[in-house]
């Protein structure tokens, strides 16, 4: 065994490693691939966009925390974790229903266009990144458990008006964020949802929001609330 792998040129390593060397290689040729069963991705190296196009679901990924642990092998990262490095912009393609699940965690990145058909915003989807601006289309419901969690460098996210559900650590230790509009459907925020938000002065409720859950604004730097009729 040892004589053959030392006969098998590149393969150092084995697992997220010898994965993620292979996605270093496809990148420096074509700079895209799929991201869901639907679904491609595309980097434009001029303007430095990672675009999303096509219909459906994207994949759910794995948390990168997983390179702690000794089993790797079985770990799923996207196709442009090799080049987030030089990504300035994500624009989600209309066709897109969903975000998976820690998609661009840890990525650097800039500002992010969510598509018009994005319904949900995956566990820990931007996780850890350098994400400062988020516009989301009309048909998002829901924004998973640690979507945010601690990108420290958002300052501006417009939600639309079909969220249901903000999830628990979504924006936690989202340090820059000044300001939140939950929008006119939101029913529930989880817990700790902002908690950390220390630049966060101003949170505008929407009328059918009728419960805040456990240090949901915990260690913010908030001074006014708007309830609306509906909180219970």
């Amino acid at each position: 065994a040892c004589m053959l792998a030392t006969c098998v040129p590149g393969v150092t390593e084995l697992g997220y490693f010898t994965q993620r060397n292979e996605v270093v290689q496809a990148a420096t040729k074509k700079l895209s691939g799929k991201c869901g069963k639907k679904a491609k991705w595309e980097y434009n190296t001029k303007t430095k966009t990672l675009t999303i196009s096509g219909t459906g679901a994207m994949y759910d990924y794995s948390n990168k925390a997983i390179l702690e642990e000794e089993e790797v092998e079985y770990a799923k990262f996207p196709g442009w974790d090799s080049i987030s490095s030089g990504i300035e912009k994500v624009v989600i393609g209309n066709g897109i229903t969903k975000i998976g699940s820690y998609a661009f965690e840890e990525d650097h990145i800039g500002t992010v266009k969510i598509g018009k058909k994005v319904k949900t915003i995956g566990y820990g989807a931007f996780k850890n990144s350098t994400v400062t601006k988020v516009e989301c289309g009309d048909a998002l419901v829901e924004i998973g458990a640690s979507a945010f969690f601690d990108c420290t460098l958002l300052t501006e996210i417009t939600l639309g008006n079909k969220v249901k559900t903000i999830g628990g650590q979504a924006f936690e230790y989202c340090s820059s964020l000044k300001a939140v509009k939950s929008g006119e459907n939101v029913v529930t925020i989880n817990r700790y949802a902002f908690n950390g938000c220390s630049s966060l002065e101003k949170a505008e409720l929407g009328k059918k929001v009728k419960t805040i859950e456990t240090g949901a604004f915990s260690e913010c730097g908030i001074q006014e609330v708007d309830f609306g009729e509906n909180m219970e």
